[in-house]
């Protein structure tokens, strides 16, 4: 059987009327050179313009500000490779770029496409040129302009704040900070640190963020805290706005400090929504309302002094020094007391001397 065979209307070369059929372009008949150079098997632009943040370094896609710790050239072939359009006659293609400064705003991106269609491979190159327009993101604009929605106050119940409670304090909210910006939340800044001699003011961004700050803050160094919102302007739309303050007053004892509570003496272990302590002759651990140990601080553990072991007597004894009379007494001991050295952390409180559970 012979098969008939047609001829491009557009070169008159001979065509195979049944290579392409089915693609609604071939129905002219055209051969494959013909149809390919009727086709834009490629739309890539000559030219891309990209805000970037001179603060931060992010740039701006559809109105979306993204962060990145990428350059110039790693962020232009992001974009281009988004910017690449291919026709539907196209099976598949391979593409390699290559970027390059051309000034300090300006990167090209040579372009080679190696494009499988209509049976065969077609060879394309393309430069395209990416302008980086410096500019200033909305989150460093308020940065800089010290913007803030909340603020967390933190102080004491007579007395101030030590450096361990403010340093968790900065701990816990760069915490929160960090897993917010790892989240994509773009809105989450600190905006300042104020230092002042009654304790710390922590000012943020957002009146979510202050308050997830203070909850966390507050649930890990204790004490109460109390939340008051201010109105300072009204929005563009007519919208009230309110800056958000978030006191929290930590208690009157902290960690390591030594009360007495009804003539007993204990260590502090614990400050949180109550204060857990261990009782410093049977070694067991009670916990106490705030409001029950006002003024029942005595010492804390950084006045113990450490007593020389001469015997232990039993699991509930031990015979050491006094630090304080350097006599020979015999001491109560509990779990927690480690006597496996040559001395132990030991207090001396009116009269006794009580022995301390290992800090570790």
């Amino acid at each position: 059987m012979i098969q008939s065979r047609g001829f491009c209307p557009r070169c008159g070369e001979k065509t195979d009327p049944d290579v392409g059929a089915d693609r609604p372009t071939r129905e002219r008949g055209l051969c494959r050179a013909c149809y390919l150079e009727e086709q834009d098997l490629l739309e890539t632009p000559e030219l891309i313009s990209i805000e970037l943040c001179t603060g931060c370094g992010s740039y701006r896609v559809s109105g979306e500000w993204i962060d990145t710790s990428d350059g110039m050239p790693e962020i232009a072939l992001k974009i281009v490779a988004d910017r690449i359009g291919i026709h539907r006659a196209v099976d598949d293609f391979d593409w390699y770029a290559e970027p390059s400064m051309v000034d300090t705003t300006t990167v090209a991106v040579e372009c080679e496409f190696d494009i499988l269609v209509e049976g065969g491979y077609e060879h394309r190159t393309h430069s395209i040129t990416v302008r980086f327009e410096p500019t200033t993101c909305t989150r460093c604009s308020r940065i800089a302009g010290k913007s803030y929605a909340s603020t967390v106050q933190i102080r004491a119940t007579e007395r101030t704040p030590s450096e361990d409670e403010l340093d968790r304090a900065r701990s816990i909210t760069a915490a929160i900070l960090n897993e917010r910006v790892d989240l994509g939340d773009r809105d989450a800044f600190l905006t300042d640190v104020i230092e002042r001699p009654e304790g710390l003011d922590l000012r943020l961004s957002t009146t979510r963020l202050g308050s997830k700050v203070a909850s966390a803050i507050h649930a890990d160094l204790g004490g109460s805290l109390d939340t008051t919102s201010t109105l300072v302007t009204t929005d563009s739309d007519g919208q009230d706005v309110y800056r958000t303050t978030h006191a929290i007053r930590l208690p009157y004892v902290r960690v390591d400090d030594i009360i007495t509570v009804e003539g007993d003496v204990y260590l502090v272990e614990s400050v949180n929504r109550r204060v857990g302590a261990r009782h410093l002759t049977t070694g067991e651990r009670q916990y106490f309302d705030t409001t029950d140990i006002v003024d029942a601080i005595v010492a804390h553990r950084d006045d113990a002094e450490q007593a020389t072991i001469v015997d232990v007597t039993d699991q509930h004894a031990v015979q050491v020094i006094d630090p304080t009379t350097y006599e020979a007494v015999t001491v109560a001991r509990y779990k927690g007391v480690d006597v496996g050295g040559e001395s132990v952390e030991a207090i001396h409180l009116g009269g006794t001397l009580y022995l301390l559970p290992s800090d570790e």
